[in-house]
């Protein structure tokens, strides 16, 4: 069993900070403010310690994983292949992984079952989570245009951008509470290296990791080549 500073490593110190003593705010540099306050939130109101909070999110992950294959993926293969995958170490550490999956587990379902209201709720609280929950709109946007099936496109999109609106400026006011700025959000990302945009040469990643990235890249081109 990994011990418990093991385990508080990278980003989950940075979630421990903020559900010890909140949000700060640093200019011009690093700032807490860059992670969304759903799991940290989470841990704190959960009165969890790390190995506590590694179990939950293991049972989110469980929960999420079993709902999605119920509705998405019936062959054990697939099941057990998706399972192999080495990012799903990050849904077992104090990391907002897995309460961030299970929300857009229920995204996925919602737009599976065509309730509106379904992916409401999972657009909302995956804005709460994680900032990376704004790539979802686009994506949302295109389905519903597209959808043979969807006699309110339009209405759909509002509802749907409406919720993830919500969710952010949730996390704005839930911010600017702690720090008095608003959307502080958005000052600290740059510093962070996180943002869309586009790729350049040469590549690079975050730490000392480049050779892992390069051999996943170069793994992955072969298996591609060989399928």
């Amino acid at each position: 069993i990994p011990a418990p500073g093991d385990l508080l490593d990278m980003d989950a110190i940075n979630y421990n900070k903020i559900k010890e003593s909140g949000y700060s705010y640093l200019e011009n540099q690093q700032s807490l403010v860059a992670f969304f306050p759903g799991f940290p939130y989470l841990w704190k109101y959960s009165g969890l310690g790390i190995y506590g909070i590694c179990v939950l999110n293991i049972a989110m992950f469980l929960t999420g994983f079993l709902f999605l294959c119920r509705h998405f993926a019936n062959d054990r293969t697939e099941i057990f292949l998706f399972l192999s995958l080495p990012p799903v170490v990050f849904m077992f550490i104090p990391f907002s992984g897995a309460s961030f999956f299970v929300p857009s587990t229920i995204v996925l379902i919602g737009l599976f079952k065509r309730k509106t209201w379904l992916v409401m709720v999972g657009l909302f609280l995956c804005s709460v989570f994680r900032s990376a929950s704004n790539i979802f709109l686009p994506a949302i946007i295109i389905t519903e245009m597209i959808a043979s099936n969807n006699p309110s496109p339009l209405k759909n999109i509002f509802l749907y951008t409406l919720s993830m609106v919500s969710g952010v400026l949730l996390v704005v006011w839930i911010q600017f509470v702690q720090t008095g700025r608003w959307f502080v959000f958005l000052a600290t990302q740059k510093y962070w290296g996180v943002g869309l945009r586009m790729p350049s040469l040469p590549f690079h990643t975050w730490g000392n990791m480049d050779h892992l990235d390069a051999a996943a890249l170069l793994t992955g081109l072969v298996i591609s080549g060989i399928i």
